[in-house]
C-alpha cells in the first residue's frame, strides 16, 4: 500500500504537474491566441496601411504623372514664351524702325507744310493782288464805259454842233443851203 499510495501520490504528484502544464499551456495557448489576435490585428492595420501606402503610390503615380504633364507644359510654354519674346523683339525693332520712318515722314511733311504754308502767304498775297487788280479792272470797266459815254456823248456834241455850224455859216454867206451837211 505504500507503494501504492506512493504510486498514487506520484501518479497525483504527476496529474498535479499535468494540471499544471495544462493550465501552463492554456495560458500560453491563451497568450498565443491574444498574439495571435494581436498579430491578426497587426496584420489587418499592416494591410490598412499597405492600402493606404498603395493608394498614395497611385496618388503619387498620378502626381508624378501630372507633373511631368505640367513640366511638359511648361517646357513648352518656355519655348513659346521665347518664341513670342523674340517675336515681340523683332516686332519692337519693326516697330522702333516704323517710328523713326514715321519721324522722317513727319519732318518731311513739316517742311511741306511749312512751304505750303508760305506759298499760301503767297498765294493769299496774290490774291490780295489780284483781288486789288479786280477791283481796279472794274473801276477801269466802269471808267471806260464813262469815257465811251463822254465820247458818245461827244460825238453827239459835235454832230449838233457840226449841224448848228453848217446851218449858220450858209446863211451868214447868204448862200441857202440846199441840203444840210452831215458829217
Amino acid at each position: 500500500m505504500r507503494q501504492g499510495n506512493a504510486l498514487l501520490g506520484e501518479a497525483v504528484a504527476h496529474c498535479r504537474e499535468a494540471d499544471l502544464a495544462l493550465a501552463q499551456v492554456a495560458a500560453e495557448r491563451q497568450d498565443i491566441e491574444r498574439v495571435r489576435a494581436e498579430l491578426d490585428r497587426a496584420r489587418d492595420r499592416a494591410e490598412a496601411e499597405a492600402g493606404v501606402a498603395r493608394s498614395a503610390m497611385a496618388q503619387l503615380e498620378t502626381q508624378r504623372a501630372q507633373l511631368s504633364a505640367m513640366r511638359d507644359e511648361l517646357l513648352k510654354a518656355r519655348g513659346d514664351l521665347e518664341g513670342f519674346q523674340r517675336a515681340q523683339h523683332a516686332s519692337e525693332e519693326s516697330l522702333q524702325q516704323r517710328l523713326t520712318e514715321a519721324r522722317e515722314q513727319q519732318q518731311h511733311l513739316e517742311a511741306e507744310l511749312e512751304r505750303l504754308r508760305r506759298q499760301g502767304e503767297a498765294s493769299r498775297t496774290l490774291n490780295t493782288t489780284l483781288g486789288q487788280l479786280d477791283l481796279l479792272e472794274g473801276k477801269l470797266r466802269v471808267t471806260e464805259r464813262e469815257l465811251a459815254a463822254t465820247r458818245h456823248a461827244l460825238d453827239e456834241e459835235r454832230g449838233r454842233r457840226d449841224r448848228a455850224i453848217a446851218l449858220i455859216k450858209p446863211r451868214a454867206l447868204g448862200v441857202e443851203e440846199t441840203a444840210p451837211v452831215v458829217p
